[in-house]
């Protein structure tokens, strides 16, 4: 329990970056409760249909609260159909979080010194030492991957 407190903690107040190990993770819940979501529903959803058309065995499940019954079949649909959907947002949310990952790993820009720069550039009129900043701004961007 200590140990479960512990990871708890840690995942809460996680800092930097998360690793691909993390992500690939974070993907296989999402698609699992993605999956499991989609099937109860369609359980759900089928034996409402089954139901309504009056096959003998659902009628026999339901007689006794039927009115009770159909409202806890839609409860419990509408409820798998929103983890579901809530599944699929955390999905799209992983996709997105890992290529702002994968994108932060690969600048190694200086941003801020390249607008410092440009600003400088502007200001400068034409001539050797123009020509040398910009060259200087060029290969930079030139040497990023």
């Amino acid at each position: 329990m200590y140990r479960l407190a512990l990871r708890f903690w840690a995942r809460v107040h996680h800092q930097g970056l998360h690793g691909h190990t993390h992500l690939i993770n974070q993907r296989r819940r999402a698609l699992i409760l993605v999956i499991t979501g989609l099937f109860r529903s369609a359980c759900w959803l089928t034996l409402g249909v089954l139901y309504l058309s009056g096959v003998p065995f659902t009628h026999a499940l339901f007689a006794s609260v039927a009115f009770v019954a159909l409202l806890s079949l839609y409860a419990n649909a509408a409820t798998d159909f929103g983890q579901a959907c809530a599944s699929l947002a955390d999905l799209s949310a992983s996709d997105a979080h890992h290529d702002a990952e994968y994108n932060r790993a690969l600048m190694t820009l200086d941003i801020n010194q390249l607008e410092q720069d440009i600003a400088q550039l502007a200001e400068l009129h034409p001539g050797p030492v123009a020509k040398q900043l910009s060259d200087s701004i060029c290969q930079r961007i030139k040497a990023a991957p």
